[in-house]
């Protein structure tokens, strides 16, 4: 199987170490929904809009873990717009035939959303995939005053270039897809679907042991918390990073984005759920704080195990010991990191735990047979 190529991304730069803090990974899942705050203040400030809702939709059966933001909009005004199926909304209909439309709020049934009939409304419907039509869906409201042409074109295109940031990930090799609550792909990046559907992958099975591993390596699960984990998929290791989100407030918006890459064999073994709850917690406190290269004492105190029946167990568990799987993850992570992004080597050793330079060089020549230099110029080539 060959993972999807697409171009690398020169990322931006990784934050200034302040006060010995250790700089992030460069930014993937939430780097890109994180996009959606920039898009929302950019139409704020282009626009003067007071509401902005985006949405990834179905038009002949909208559900709302499809809506991705939903700002100032009011939940119960938005679930009764879905629950319409858009039946009443007279501007949404007309974008979703013309690609653009304005109007009123009573024309676009917002009105029970609390606006004065009179406010403004534009939409913007761009069609993406078959056989399910979905469109990426934005709509902008404003009080006093209507949208102009121009101020349509601008929402236009800034929808699609936020569209394109899903669509065309710059990185070599990443899959990128939207689940949703009920474990249906809402959309998937083209090239990775291409992937996926060459390849015989179930994400409906990836997604049964995705939400069975992160209950049992993170209990306390929030949104917005990136985790990854390694699965085999299509007889091949497959990183994956996830996130959990809700755009609205209720249990049926769920939705979860993740990214796969594949692994070369000897990255990171494949592992799903454990048989000891403690080892598994233990695996994702490693896969969280790699970084800081967590000693054997810290992390069999954190899951309450004596670090020699813990060092035992997680060795007959995980096929590797705490130490190597932990060097295992650093190396993994410096490899992406040294794949997405243009940054000096230096940069490198710090965001993934080594002490210098040095250190790094050596150790990832010694487990890879390459400097990280030439592994760099070898992936990007």
């Amino acid at each position: 199987m060959n993972a999807p190529t697409t171009i690398v991304s020169i990322a931006p730069p990784p934050p200034v170490r302040i006060k010995g803090k250790r700089p992030s990974p460069p930014t993937t899942t939430v780097g890109w929904l994180d996009a959606a705050k920039d898009l929302t203040s950019l139409l704020r400030a282009r626009l003067r809009c007071d509401r902005i809702l985006v949405g990834m939709v179905n038009p002949q059966h909208p559900l709302s873990d499809e809506v991705l933001i939903c700002d100032r909009f009011k939940k119960d005004a938005v679930q009764t717009w879905l629950d319409s199926g858009f039946r009443r909304d007279s501007v949404l209909r007309d974008a979703l035939r013309t690609g653009a439309s304005v109007g009123t709020a009573a024309e676009s049934q917002w009105v029970e959303g609390g606006l004065s009939a009179s406010a403004s409304v534009a939409c913007i419907a761009l069609p993406e995939g078959y056989p399910d039509r979905r469109f990426w869906v934005t709509v902008v409201t404003r009080t006093g005053g209507g949208f102009t042409d121009a101020e349509l074109r601008v929402l236009s295109l800034h929808s699609r270039a936020w569209a394109a940031r899903f669509n065309r990930p710059r990185e070599l090799g990443v899959c990128r897809i939207l689940v949703g609550h009920d474990d249906r792909v809402i959309h998937a990046d083209p090239t990775g679907a291409a992937w996926i559907d060459a390849s015989g992958i179930d994400i409906k099975r990836v997604m049964t042991e995705l939400r069975e591993v992160a209950e049992q390596r993170w209990p306390d699960l929030a949104e917005h918390e990136v985790h990854d984990v390694v699965f085999r998929l299509a007889d091949q290791p497959v990183w994956i990073r996830f996130e959990r989100r809700r755009a609205l407030a209720i249990e049926a918006a769920e939705q979860w984005y993740l990214e796969l890459r594949v692994l070369e064999a000897e990255d990171l073994p494949p592992i799903g759920v454990l048989e000891d709850d403690r080892i598994a917690r233990a695996l994702g406190y490693l896969h969280d704080h790699f970084a800081d290269s967590p000693g054997l004492n810290a992390i069999s105190s954190l899951v309450e195990i004596s670090p020699f029946h813990f060092h035992r167990t997680f060795s007959k568990l995980v096929g590797t010991t705490p130490k190597q799987y932990s060097l295992q993850k650093q190396i993994q992570m410096a490899k992406w990191i040294l794949a997405a992004q243009r940054v000096p080597i230096s940069v490198v050793a710090d965001a993934t735990g080594f002490a210098s330079h040095g250190h790094f060089t050596s150790t990832f020549r010694r487990m890879t047979k390459l400097s990280p230099s030439e592994y760099r110029e070898q992936v990007v080539m």
